[in-house]
């Protein structure tokens, strides 16, 4: 009996073994391929603290395949096409002009993580909102005699949407070869659906990530944000705008955004007909390639670009300039000073200043901060005013924890907003959301400053003033003389006196 109950017993660790190897592998999946930190380390927590159904759930929902199989047919989509062979001598990034060589070191930097070298020889053209980018992008469709690709994350079924339906139904009726491909939860903002329209217009498209099972569902993985539009491989145009009505602000949309676009000429529409491609081939297995798709591009400007762009941000606030030295960040009179400001100008008009009180401020309180400054704000829109806004955390955060989820709307009244960062949440600049875009685009200029850095925030400096509204977490001071607010680009610091 001995031999039997210890082979039971080596038995009964096999499961225990198996699933320690299943889990030490997975979680060294987890750190290989999570870019994210706090992804990372949320994902290896669940799988040891629920080893099998942790494994199996990052297998089905934390496994980027997307990106992956992009890659792998990435070689089959372009093979064919002109672009290929320049593509296998075009690894260096063009040389930048003589007066930006102070961007060499960026231009390095996004060498490595945009894996595209930045090409010479383009040019560029912003186009601000619908109102600008939507004539232009529709003349290039009716100008196409060859092809016309078009990505976009949002298609709305509203006048905007209309506008480009009957645009890429007169290509197909000339008999250029038109593919559309739309997010599959972009599709769904508007009904009816576009893409039952396009069909039934006789448009080819697509909708990206589009799947019945469930482990692949839209909430579940990587969406498409990218907007591009090419027109015969020639033309291209790219940046933040999706197709629908809000874009166009002189139509007074109920819900407007304002946002920027780039027309672009020259060997870089080659990258973006390129990622294109790669975006179709993945959706709907089709090589696109040849002449029409890539026709050969020759220098048309002297702009050096690349395509991979992920974020744009205003960095300017305003026309008027005036430099900062260290030391004028110093001084009895400086109530808030950064070294780490966006914007660039100079204010001397505002008295009203809406602060967070340092003695009540609760960050679990932080959704009825916000409903407190909403109604301050309310009160500033009623009566013409602007004004300066300091808090504690990310302005705009989704997450209560790292700041206060006021909306844009709530603050619409801020041209100054102080961000003071969080003891236990050390946070960079809330850049990168549509809340953050609002500010930059009305020119509001953002300090950041450290709660222990050596500028600081001294709210005891404000002078005399009226206190106009007070509550448990808020309060509006007008002061008896107007604040001077002065943000330098070049140097990123800011001073308010």
């Amino acid at each position: 009996m001995e031999p039997l109950t210890s082979l039971i017993e080596a038995l009964g660790t096999i499961p225990v073994v198996l699933t320690v190897l299943l889990s030490v592998i997975t979680s060294a999946h987890v750190v290989l391929y999570k870019r994210d930190s706090r992804a990372a380390v949320g994902w290896v927590g669940l799988v040891w603290l629920a080893p099998v159904v942790g494994s199996a759930l990052y297998a089905l929902l934390g496994i980027n395949r997307i990106r992956r199989q992009a890659a792998e047919q990435r070689a089959q989509s372009l093979l064919g096409s002109a672009e290929f062979p320049r593509l296998l001598t075009s690894t260096k990034s063009a040389p930048l002009p003589a007066d930006v060589q102070q961007l060499h070191t960026l231009a390095e930097l996004v060498d490595r993580v945009a894996g595209r070298p930045l090409t010479g020889g383009n040019a560029v053209a912003p186009l601000l909102d619908g109102d600008e980018s939507f004539p232009r992008m529709i003349e290039a469709i009716d100008a196409a005699q060859r092809t016309v690709a078009l990505s976009t994350y949002i298609f709305d079924s509203d006048y905007a949407g209309g506008l480009f339906v009957d645009a890429l139904q007169r290509a197909v009726r000339r008999g250029v070869a038109v593919r559309v491909l739309i997010d599959t939860v972009g599709a769904r903002y508007s009904r009816p659906y576009i893409v039952k329209e396009l069909k039934h217009r006789g448009v080819p498209c697509a909708r990206f990530g589009r799947t019945l099972l469930p482990w692949r569902m839209p909430y579940m993985n990587l969406r498409n944000h990218r907007k591009i539009l090419i027109a015969d491989g020639r033309v291209g145009f790219t940046g933040g705008i999706n197709i629908r009505e809000g874009h166009l602000l002189d139509r007074s949309p109920p819900s407007p955004v304002q946002d920027l676009h780039f027309q672009v000429e020259g060997p870089v529409v080659g990258q973006l007909m390129r990622t294109f491609a790669e975006d179709w081939a993945y959706t709907t297995h089709e090589q696109l390639g040849g002449e029409d798709w890539f026709p050969a591009l020759e220098p048309v400007g002297g702009v050096p670009v690349r395509f991979g762009i992920v974020q744009l941000k205003t960095m300017s606030g305003g026309t008027a300039t005036e430099s900062l030295g260290r030391d004028e960040l110093e001084g009895a009179n400086v109530i808030a000073a950064s070294e780490s400001c966006l914007g660039n100008g100079v204010r001397s008009d505002l008295e009203d200043v809406v602060f967070l009180k340092p003695e009540a401020f609760d960050r679990h309180q932080t959704r009825t901060i916000a409903a407190e400054l909403d109604a301050v704000n309310r009160g500033l829109l009623d009566e013409g005013r602007s004004a300066v806004f300091i808090g504690f955390g990310r302005w705009g955060t989704t997450d209560d924890r790292y700041g206060v989820p006021v909306r844009w709307g709530q603050i619409s009244s801020a041209q100054v907003i102080v961000e003071i960062t969080l003891p236990d949440a050390p946070l960079n600049l809330s850049q990168g959301t549509h809340f953050f875009h609002h500010l930059l685009s009305q020119k509001v200029l953002y300090l950041s400053v450290e709660h222990d850095g050596a500028t600081g925030v001294h709210l005891d400096r404000l002078g005399a003033g009226e206190t106009v509204w007070e509550g448990r977490y808020v309060r509006h001071l007008r002061l008896d003389r107007p604040l001077d607010v002065v943000v330098d680009g070049a140097s990123r610091r800011g001073v308010i006196r």
